[in-house]
């Protein structure tokens, strides 16, 4: 049987989904702490599970990382030992202990979508998403 452990915590306009005891995490002494240090950044410690950040803004319910930092803190600064990117960002699975830094972004997704009309190969567009 299958077994899934989810957890949420939200920080005001923030939040994270930890996910944990899964068929892709290898270990299972999962654990995660979250600490916000301002309004769009957090530290997170993470050990064998997936996190996926979300928005708890519903006037701006989509998120993007702008920036996810691996490292450690030393005498109280922030010491980054490498930039995350890619693939690193889209999975955050983590099987082995670390420190994470990083810094979100809300927004509403506002855009114009063009589709072909008909028969006579004309463009529409069609209404901004609100």
């Amino acid at each position: 049987m299958l077994s899934v452990i989810i957890m949420r915590w939200v920080f005001r306009q923030f939040g994270f989904k930890v996910l944990m005891d899964m068929p892709v995490i290898t270990r299972k002494d999962s654990v995660c702490l979250a600490l916000q240090v301002s309004g769009n950044e957090f530290y997170l410690i993470a050990n064998g599970c997936m996190v996926a950040p979300f928005s708890a803004n519903p006037k701006k319910p989509n998120v993007d990382v702008l920036s996810l930092e691996e490292g450690e803190i030393r005498e109280g600064k922030w010491y980054m030992r490498r930039r995350l990117n890619g693939d690193e960002v889209a999975s955050m699975r983590y099987d082995k202990p670390v420190l994470l830094k990083i810094k979100l972004f809300a927004y509403q997704q506002e855009y114009n979508e063009l589709e072909i009309s008909g028969d006579s190969g004309r463009l529409k567009q069609a209404e901004k998403i609100k």
